[in-house]
């Protein structure tokens, strides 16, 4: 399956890329968001969207099945994990579930379509509209793609143009999304691009910042702090740093058949994106004092991840983050041939020779991209 040269992203490796295409395409974005977003209702826009989850879980979308025969490739996780990771989110991007999303995060199911009062607003006489910005640039992390795609749906739900810059070499799975966004509905995806390259081209990136109401950028605490003092005052930012994952396991569940689920939630989380999921834990802290020692907890989940890595397994690992991966290792298993119960918890590292300890996490939310600022309330 070849794509069409759609978005920038599209474009042969090595064609040139300007400030002033990227002028010409953020001025694009605006136009067609007037056009063809702009009226969209909340339901319409969630029609669409949940039509194309559905697609994405069928064995035989073309999208899916070049996600999985290129992706691992371009992504570094097996086939298996990216199966497992699309569908875990495109299972969630149901119709119910992004209506819920509205209403949760905005108090109304119509809070972008027209001026609405929930029931504790009737009470006070007050009504609100929510408005979002008119562009949207999202700096994408190269390590997972489900962020990515959340803040296309976000961005969509709030019927905002975006612009998409991904990390070199990372928007594959972004492209194949937006491009199945462009099959279903062409006028959604025109308030749609993307575009890659490497971070810290300044022309490029202030061309962007420039025409940005809105900047959202997950990255590194450094990354975040430099891109926030290069975009204008009058834009908004929206970031996520650094961040590591732990579990705690209490005493109480750890008896019988219950053990049992919690050791395979416990894999499950583990091994979602190669450890790099959401809720991927980097240490669990066991509780003693249930009928399962921590000891055996530990065990157990050896177990649970050593059959994990043979359904699902993980992905190569470059050379430099093995290395520090290995020497994080290094004291808890010179220790534990030398342990005894330990009095309050143990510990229990993470699948060897799993990725880095630190990773990324993904939060935005409408309210985050929108602002109080940018939301408009009447008394009525």
């Amino acid at each position: 399956m070849n794509l069409p040269n759609y978005f920038i992203a599209d474009l042969p490796v090595g064609a040139p890329l300007t400030a002033a295409i990227l002028h010409e395409a953020c001025q694009t974005l605006k136009r067609n968001r007037e056009t063809y977003l702009l009226q969209r209702s909340t339901h319409g826009v969630i029609h669409v969207l949940s039509h194309v989850a559905r697609e994405w879980l069928k064995p035989e979308f073309p999208f899916r099945k070049l996600a999985l025969a290129e992706g691992p490739a371009a992504s570094g996780f097996s086939q298996a994990t990216l199966a497992a990771g699309l569908d875990l989110f495109f299972k969630s991007l149901t119709a119910e579930a992004l209506e819920s999303l509205v209403e949760q995060d905005l108090g109304h199911a119509q809070r972008l379509d027209q001026v609405v009062a929930s029931s504790p607003e009737q009470k006070s006489n007050r009504a609100a509209l929510a408005v979002a910005p008119e562009l949207l640039v999202h700096i994408a992390a190269g390590n997972v793609p489900n962020p990515t795609f959340m803040s296309i749906v976000l961005g969509l739900l709030a019927r905002s143009a975006q612009f998409v810059k991904c990390a070199s070499g990372t928007g594959l799975l972004p492209r194949l999304f937006a491009h199945s966004i462009y099959e279903t509905e062409p006028k959604l995806a025109a308030c749609l691009e993307l575009a890659e390259w490497k971070g810290g081209h300044e022309a490029l990136e202030s061309a962007l910042f420039e025409h940005a109401d809105c900047v959202t950028a997950t990255g590194s605490d450094e990354t975040l702090a430099q891109l926030r003092q290069r975009l204008p005052t009058q834009v908004r930012f929206v970031g996520y740093g650094s961040r590591v994952s732990f579990a705690y396991i209490a005493h109480e569940v750890l008896t019988g058949l219950h053990a049992r689920r919690i050791v395979e939630r416990a894999v499950r989380d583990v091994i979602a994106w190669n450890q790099l999921g959401c809720l991927s834990p980097h240490v669990i802290y066991v509780q003693t004092g249930g009928v399962m020692a921590a000891e055996q907890f530990a065990e157990s989940l050896a177990g649970g991840l050593a059959d994990g890595e043979l359904i699902e397994p993980r992905g190569e690992i470059p050379v430099e983050p093995s290395a520090v991966i290995a020497s994080r290792r290094g004291p808890f298993m010179n220790c534990a041939p030398h342990m005894h119960p330990i009095p309050a918890c143990g510990a229990v590292k993470s699948r060897p020779p799993g990725p880095l300890c630190m990773k990324r996490t993904h939060g935005f939310r409408l309210p985050a991209l929108i602002g109080s600022s940018m939301s408009k309330q009447w008394r009525i």
